[in-house]
């Protein structure tokens, strides 16, 4: 598991100002991936929960309980006055997210750096397709209020 998350991380290393990178969130990595901070390819901040990204097949699949996810902060909106929080919401064969994992957003966490996270699957959750929504608040008057990032899940009673 580690080595697929250092490779996820490797790949995919930066896209934007909120990203999701295991699972691999919605949509085309962009080739300046790499190299640039602020690109708009994650720039999701309009229609919640996931922006116009259309879902996709499954890459990755969870068992309820402990699961890492990896983000990470392309651009630096944190507001010192009042600093924002990332959230990462299951949605499971409902009409509305739960809350799965939270972190404070913080003056340590600078543009491209990345954190593991550690959420809880529900045991009760649905089994099947899902989504893993990330919310990254700002609460910073000079940039968006949240930016939105999503990633098709699978599931299982078991692991793969």
């Amino acid at each position: 598991m580690k080595f697929f998350i250092v490779l996820a991380c490797l790949f995919a290393y930066a896209n934007a100002h909120a990203c999701m990178l295991f699972p691999e969130q919605r949509g085309p990595i962009p080739d300046d991936i790499l190299t640039k901070s602020g690109v708009d390819a994650c720039l999701v901040i309009k229609d919640p929960p996931c922006g116009d990204a259309k879902a996709e097949d499954p890459k990755v699949s969870f068992t309820p309980g402990n699961a890492t996810v990896v983000v990470i902060k392309n651009l630096d909106h944190f507001y010192s006055q009042n600093p924002g929080s990332w959230e990462l919401f299951l949605w499971a064969g409902g009409s509305s997210g739960k809350s799965v994992g939270r972190f404070a957003d913080s003056s340590d966490f600078k543009t491209l750096d990345f954190k593991a996270v550690t959420i809880m699957i529900p045991s009760d959750a649905a089994k099947g397709k899902a989504i893993l929504q990330l919310i990254y608040t700002t609460n910073n008057p000079n940039a968006p209020a949240m930016f939105y990032q999503c990633a098709d899940i699978l599931i299982t009673d078991t692991e793969n």
